[in-house]
């Protein structure tokens, strides 16, 4: 299966150990739900991704859409890396919703935002994308036809990326920090 030059993410979860209001209390952070010390745009983009989820009416057409986005061919203007007014709704809205960032840098920022809230620990997760498809078949290829099964060395060779990359995510963490694997 061929991958992409795509970054690496890094996926986070939070939570709050054994008593999350204590430590922010001892860290000078004033006691707040844990709602409410969440910021107003993440709020508003995990209902709106919500509510497209349950809805029968909003999820097909944005099902639709993002299956059009993610199999865009390179030189497409669907292509949110070619496209940044696409990029710029999509990144924020989607990818921000379930990774942590797509470099190190990012992935600390968000890391050090969670801590500020006041929780104790997030959980990293490695992840890289990728894209399966049948150059010959044409965009839909993917889901219509198999892919042949990759050579032995390229599957070491992704094992080996996987590999680092947990490693990458091990050398983010604090000792309350959990990799998920």
């Amino acid at each position: 299966m061929p991958s992409t030059d795509m970054p690496a993410t890094a996926a986070t979860t939070t939570y709050q150990g054994s008593n999350p209001l204590s430590d922010a209390q001892h860290k000078g952070i004033p006691s707040a739900s844990v709602l409410g010390r969440l910021p107003t745009s993440s709020v508003v983009r995990s209902l709106v991704l919500g509510a497209c989820m349950v809805s029968p009416v909003l999820f097909k057409p944005s099902l639709a859409l993002l299956q059009k986005v993610a199999k865009a061919p390179p030189t497409s203007m669907l292509n949110p890396d070619r496209n940044p007014l696409l990029r710029a709704v999509i990144k924020p809205l989607v990818y921000d919703q379930f990774c942590a960032g797509t470099d190190e840098r990012e992935i600390r920022q968000c890391v050090a935002s969670i801590r500020s809230m006041g929780f104790s620990g997030v959980i990293l997760a490695y992840g890289k994308e990728i894209l399966i498809y049948d150059r010959s078949g044409g965009a839909d290829a993917a889901t219509t036809s198999a892919v042949a099964a990759p050579a032995q060395g390229q599957v070491d060779q992704e094992i080996e990326q996987w590999r680092k990359g947990n490693l990458e995510t091990i050398s983010m963490m604090d000792s309350q920090d959990i990799l998920a694997i």
